[in-house]
């Protein structure tokens, strides 16, 4: 699988999204690699700072499956054609694309082509040159999503491809892929399956919890399966872990701050138009400031109440009302954004379920 094209992001949802990739290619019943556009020595890809075509952030660089390398890169891709054509097989490379905008949602056109993606203007319409597609159907007049079941698809499609005898015969694919999400929901149809397959066996965890054995009770050992920290991570691992053993307790708090996502959206509103040096630019200038947001965190958790009745959120989804009116006026200052804007001013915004204003 190719996912070189596709932004995603950093880690955050991702480590669900990559686990999926191989549950799905597990169904497919097939040996998947993923190339994620790492580089450095032994990848075949020189060092490039440049963020639009230089390194990408590769997980297959800090963890490997248990006994087995799913990287994808360069080096290797020469490595495998040589094996492949002594065996008679050559590399086939199909495009898959989803309608641009929709690739998120549960119902949406999908297909796979063999020369290059749709483009994204095109992308709602099965081409003829479509080699596979979902399937994709509504029903005349009505707006998609607007009501369920007026849309369907066949969550099986890649499936039924990648078992079919053409395919089969080929036995050695690159699917290139244009978002982290065109591929979730035949990885939730290949959940769906995997779990029919292992409910029969997993009663054991009934006995340790009490409850009804879940078709996903094993997923945490499938992502330790194909998530192994390499060599690297666990000496670094380490140095942090030793440390622990004499602790007494550890209280382990996850907050998602949203906070790449909100300096995205921050510049999305006040810079729309911004080049991709300007943006470098006026990051250098106002860098995220994440240690703001945990020296302000303190601050944040205070205003929880004793009984935990409010909920404490982030400023994440949306630009605050009294900024959006300076953009709308034109008066917003050409600045990064700031603990201020994305946690403190939470207090006062009208989405936020049970908070309780400053």
């Amino acid at each position: 699988i190719d996912g070189t094209g596709a932004l995603w992001n950093g880690l955050g949802n991702n480590m669900d999204r990559w686990g999926g990739l191989f549950k799905l290619a597990e169904m497919l019943q097939w040996a998947v690699y993923i190339d994620q556009g790492g580089c450095g020595p032994g990848s075949g890809r020189a060092f490039d700072p440049d963020p639009e075509t230089g390194c990408r952030f590769d997980p297959a660089a800090y963890f490997h499956g248990d006994g087995f390398d799913w990287r994808w890169h360069p080096a290797r891709e020469k490595e495998f054609n040589a094996v492949m054509m002594e065996k008679g097989k050559s590399l086939h490379t199909f495009f898959h694309t989803c309608k641009k905008d929709r690739e998120n949602a549960r119902f949406r056109p999908c297909q796979i082509t063999v020369d290059r993606f749709v483009n994204r203007k095109r992308s709602a319409v099965i081409q003829a040159s479509a080699v596979a597609s979902n399937e994709y159907t509504i029903k005349k007049g009505i707006s998609p999503g607007v009501t369920d079941g007026d849309e369907s698809q066949n969550d099986r499609w890649l499936h039924e491809w990648f078992a079919s005898t053409a395919v089969q015969d080929m036995a050695y694919v690159k699917l290139k892929i244009r978002s982290p999400y065109d591929l979730q929901n035949e990885v939730i149809k290949s959940e769906h399956e995997l779990g029919d397959q292992c409910a029969g066996t997993l009663s054991k965890y009934s006995d340790v919890t009490g409850d009804s054995p879940s078709p996903f009770s094993d997923a945490h050992c499938r992502m330790q399966h194909f998530f192994k920290p390499r060599p690297a991570v666990q000496r670094e691992l380490l140095k942090l872990l030793l440390p622990m053993q004499s602790w007494d307790a550890m209280v382990a708090m996850h907050v998602r701050t949203g906070f790449a996502d909100f300096q995205s959206e921050w510049v999305r509103h006040v810079m729309p138009s911004v080049s991709p040096p300007a943006l470098a630019e006026m990051e250098a200038q106002f860098p995220c400031g994440s240690e703001d947001i945990v020296r302000g965190l303190g601050q944040v958790f205070e205003q929880c109440a004793t009984d935990y009745s409010n909920q404490i959120c982030s400023h994440w989804w949306e630009v605050p009302a009294d900024l959006q009116a300076q953009i709308d006026s034109g008066s917003a200052s050409r600045r990064g954004p700031n603990i201020k804007d994305s946690i403190e001013r939470c207090f006062t915004c009208s989405w936020c379920p049970n908070t309780v204003p400053k």
